[in-house]
């Protein structure tokens, strides 16, 4: 008599690769941008592996250290993302620097025995 076994194997795919990097959207330099990869702080750039089917969430800061934030690599433009992993992806936050204009500026100066000078610059 053969008694017949069932085996219960759990297959599953090789890791995927997982890659997020932050570019500069004019010079196409990549910066170091901390960001939110499901409740936990990373750096750009940033990879990692996962499973097929894993659902992750991404949080960009909108502006940082006078950059805003610009769009994903699938133009969208909220800085908080999810996503399901189906392939080996490569995500892209994109920055665009801020420009700054000073309208006016005070300097003060004291000089010597106390004084005071008072000069100003600008429109």
């Amino acid at each position: 008599m053969v008694r017949s076994q069932s085996i219960t194997v759990n297959v599953s795919g090789p890791p995927l690769s997982l890659s997020v990097k932050a570019v500069d959207v004019k010079s196409g330099k990549e910066l170091q941008i901390l960001f939110v990869f499901d409740s936990l702080a990373r750096k750009t750039p940033y990879s990692a592996k996962v499973t097929e089917g894993t659902s992750l969430t991404f949080r960009f800061p909108k502006t940082i250290s006078g950059l805003n934030f610009v769009k994903w690599e699938d133009e969208s433009t909220n800085p908080e993302r999810a996503i399901t992993v189906s392939a080996d992806m490569e995500i892209i936050a994109y920055y665009e620097s801020v420009m700054v204009s000073v309208v006016g500026l005070i300097v003060i100066v004291i000089g010597v025995g106390g004084l005071i000078y008072l000069a100003t610059a600008g429109g």
